[in-house]
């Protein structure tokens, strides 16, 4: 009703004054705001027609030309907005808007810049801005521009989330955690923020308040299917193989292609002892993702297991392929060297293994394991020391080195550390060795 009375009253106004280039834009204003786009369109242009000079109206027909998605239009009614009226900050902004829509950013940062210079509360480009930082790697700008829009308006949730995800990209994990919890206190529907932080505490290992920030993901978007996959990896790591499958699946029902979750699915599967079904799932894992090194190693396990070596080869052999410097794969294919026989070939993968990464106990523990195999018992404890260095919970490593201290008869050296594998939760060598009076 006020737009159509809106009207009438301008269109009195045009017939009293015909060349009144305000009246053609305010009536323009109204057919808009009546989302009659056409009629506001022609208004525009006669305003502009009658006044060159009218900078509102240029700004007002390139909001249309924008809706129309008429981009050369568009930035050209802008800029001449702006050159008629360099003081108008949301001419600069909306065309920031277009130049970033075309990925056109430092364009778009430099109107952004100049909107703020003119009204320096501009919020929505400080945020816009932000989010082009963001996207550009230059985090800590971003932060920068958030934090004004916060501090312009306490309560706007996505620069609190956005600020969250840079602090996240910077590993600054708890501000990241503070700023994911404000936007939803702000907005308790804010799907994304949940799940940002789920995926925070099931990497702190907060698997329960992860769980509980997945199922408010699911009950407000239950075709969220990262929500269903970061809710299988808590799952998996509390060790509910059966709740984790449920939840991969669920995932995989959603996204046929989702293959991090087959990955995690083969994964829960294998410690399920469900061989066959975990192959199934890492091969769909890299057929739909043959980039995938960690599936490949995976899988090259299983085969191992299942004692074709030469798939097991194949798959270690392409992980490395894709990346040389993917340590593991070097790991596993010494491990199936040794069992081979072929020693040699697996120190040297495992001496690889190593170098990349001198900080994995796991690496140390297979090539002592080994040395043992060859009868170099010096060395093979010397690397059960280091594993053990490195991660002092490392019960392979223990029994190992305790198998190799009983074959050098270092009797005491030996049940002090099935002893010590026991109390942590190893017991079959150290049950064995009292079983047997080895051990008292």
């Amino acid at each position: 009703g006020e737009y159509e009375q809106a009207i009438k009253d301008y269109s009195k106004a045009i017939e009293l004054n015909p060349m009144s280039d305000s009246a053609y834009n305010n009536r323009g204003i109204a057919y808009y705001n009546k989302v009659d786009k056409a009629h506001a369109l022609s208004d525009y242009s006669k305003a502009i027609e009658i006044n060159h000079s009218n900078s509102e109206a240029y700004l007002n027909r390139g909001n249309i030309y924008k809706d129309k998605g008429d981009i050369d239009n568009v930035i050209s009614d802008y800029s001449e907005s702006i050159k008629i009226n360099p003081q108008n900050a949301h001419a600069y902004f909306n065309r920031g808007l277009i130049y970033q829509g075309k990925k056109e950013f430092n364009l778009a940062i430099s109107d952004y810049s100049k909107a703020i210079e003119i009204e320096p509360t501009y919020s929505e480009a400080y945020f816009n801005r932000g989010n082009i930082y963001k996207d550009d790697g230059d985090i800590d700008y971003a932060i920068l521009d958030y934090s004004n829009v916060i501090k312009i308006n306490p309560n706007n949730d996505a620069a609190y989330y956005n600020r969250g995800n840079s602090f996240h990209i910077k590993g600054e994990i708890e501000q990241a955690l503070m700023d994911y919890s404000k936007a939803i206190e702000i907005n308790p529907n804010i799907v994304n923020a949940y799940h940002n932080r789920g995926a925070i505490y099931n990497n702190k290992g907060n698997f329960n308040e992860a769980i509980a920030d997945y199922n408010k993901v699911i009950e407000l978007n239950p075709k969220y299917d990262r929500a269903y996959h970061g809710r299988g990896v808590s799952y998996y790591y509390k060790s509910e193989f059966d709740n984790a499958i449920a939840d991969y699946s669920k995932a995989i029902e959603i996204n046929p292609n989702y293959a991090e979750a087959y990955n995690n699915r083969g994964t829960a599967y294998d410690k399920k002892g469900e061989l066959d079904k975990a192959l199934s799932d890492y091969t769909t894992a890299v057929n739909i993702n043959p980039k995938k090194v960690e599936t490949y190693v995976s899988r090259g396990v299983i085969y191992a297991s299942k004692g074709d070596f030469q798939k097991a080869f194949s798959d270690f052999n392409k992980a490395l392929e894709i990346n040389p410097q993917f340590a593991d794969a070097f790991n596993q294919r010494g491990i199936v060297y040794a069992r081979k026989g072929e020693f040699a070939f697996a120190i040297s993968d495992f001496n690889k293994a190593i170098e990349i990464n001198p900080q994995n106990a796991d690496f140390y523990n297979s090539r002592g394991f080994t040395y043992k195999l060859m009868g170099r018992l010096n060395e093979a404890i010397a690397d059960f020391d280091r594993a053990l260095a490195l991660n002092p919970r490392h019960t392979l490593s223990l029994i190992n080195r305790g198998n190799t201290y009983a074959v050098k008869k270092y009797k005491n050296n030996a049940c002090a550390d099935w002893k010590q594998a026991c109390e942590l939760g190893a017991c079959n060598n150290y049950t064995q060795a009292k079983k047997m009076r080895y051990c008292e």
